[in-house]
């Protein structure tokens, strides 16, 4: 019997980058080379920020680093009710045809706790992860619908004379929670735009935590200039 191969928990901007090897041998697997390893088996922590109109079988997974095509070809189940900006989960296999790169999913499974993408993070390490997210990949040549999940808002307004809505001036409300929670306010519905984000929450420095908290996974872009917190 063929051992199960391990599942490593990787980057997808690693797994886009390193070279696709075809296996020769009977039986071998084909893997992505990472130079340490060779991995034909990912585990992958991200949130899902596009699905294909009309095509429950396939979604776009964005972890910070990049995004990647899931696409499954035996319509896995749990693929069908996960809504755009779920956290997931994803164990399966990378594979590429022509130019394109993607994962056949063996498991999908919904996390609800947000700690543990912080923890990956931590464990692969954040200097690892290129924070610009790239264009939408297509899903076999056809358009990609980014959807949103709405969420009613309440505008908070933060400056040096109110740091945050019901929080009085001088409290222990650091600059990276206010930005986080600027963002949360800001987002109507299809994202809170970046520059308006910089320039409403008087922080001298609001890029550069912004920058760290799409590190961090705290919050992720739903495309480039729209953020969204994770819930």
């Amino acid at each position: 019997m063929q051992k199960r191969q391990t599942a490593y928990r990787v980057w997808v901007k690693h797994l886009l980058q390193g070279p696709y090897v075809r296996n020769e041998e009977d039986w071998a697997p084909n893997y992505v080379d990472l130079g340490d390893k060779k991995v034909s088996r990912v585990n992958l922590l991200g949130a899902i920020v596009a699905k294909q109109d009309g095509d429950a079988r396939s979604f776009v997974l964005d972890d910070g680093s990049a995004r990647v095509i899931v696409r499954s070809f035996d319509g896995l189940k749990a693929i069908e009710s996960l809504a755009v900006g779920t956290v997931v989960v994803v164990i399966g296999r990378p594979r590429e045809y022509g130019d394109e790169r993607y994962v056949v999913p063996e498991i999908v499974k919904p996390v609800a706790d947000s700690a543990w993408v912080r923890a990956r993070a931590l464990e692969l390490g954040d200097k690892d992860r290129d924070i610009a997210a790239p264009p939408l990949p297509q899903l076999a040549g056809q358009t990609m619908k980014e959807e949103v999940i709405g969420s009613a808002s309440e505008e908070v307004v933060f400056g040096a004379a109110a740091f945050a809505k019901g929080v009085p001036a001088g409290s222990s409300v650091s600059p990276s929670e206010a930005v986080y929670s600027l963002i949360k306010s800001l987002d109507s519905g299809d994202g809170a735009n970046t520059d308006e984000v910089a320039s409403r929450s008087g922080v001298a420095d609001a890029e550069s935590i912004i920058t760290q908290l799409l590190s961090e996974g705290e919050v992720y872009e739903i495309r480039p200039g729209k953020l969204k917190v994770l819930e």
